[in-house]
């Protein structure tokens, strides 16, 4: 299983360049190109290797996943790149992150007059969604661990 662990990994690499061109072209790639990023009346202006980190991450996360929920019997890297998947994807939704930064946001949906749909409460919204995934990632990851742990000891 370890000589497979490096080709999936490149494997995950290329797909993710294939994805990166795909959606933001060749300029996704130049380390002083902004990729611009329109939502409603925001613009959120990011690095194209910043977004190519994301993408990275997000397939890390998928590839290995399904591999632990597929092979049971997977080994210990595999479960530990989960693990540092979990992590990145912890770290950038959590401070990494300047689209998900409620200081950052300034959207107006229309008719906004109401509290019900101000600026706050959608605020209140999208950070009680990333709790819960914080929360989530967190406890699949302490779960991932202790299997770990059991097939080490083994």
């Amino acid at each position: 299983m370890l000589k497979r662990e490096p080709f999936f990994l490149i494997f995950l690499v290329i797909v993710t360049a294939i994805i990166q061109f795909l959606v933001f072209g060749i300029a996704g790639f130049q380390i002083d190109n902004d990729i611009d990023i329109n939502i409603h009346d925001t613009y959120f202006i990011l690095s194209g290797l910043y977004m190519l980190l994301g993408i990275f991450t997000l397939l890390l996360f998928l590839g290995y996943g399904i591999k632990l929920l597929i092979f049971k019997n997977s080994g210990v890297i595999p479960g530990i790149l989960f693990i540092l998947s979990c992590i990145l994807i912890l770290l950038f939704l959590s401070e990494l992150n300047p689209v998900f930064n409620s200081q950052n946001l300034n959207i107006q949906p229309l008719g906004s007059n109401s509290a019900l749909f101000g600026n706050d409460t959608f605020i209140k919204v999208l950070n009680s969604m990333r709790l819960f995934i914080l929360i989530l990632l967190l406890v699949v990851s302490l779960t991932t661990g202790k299997k770990i742990v059991k097939i080490i000891k083994q």
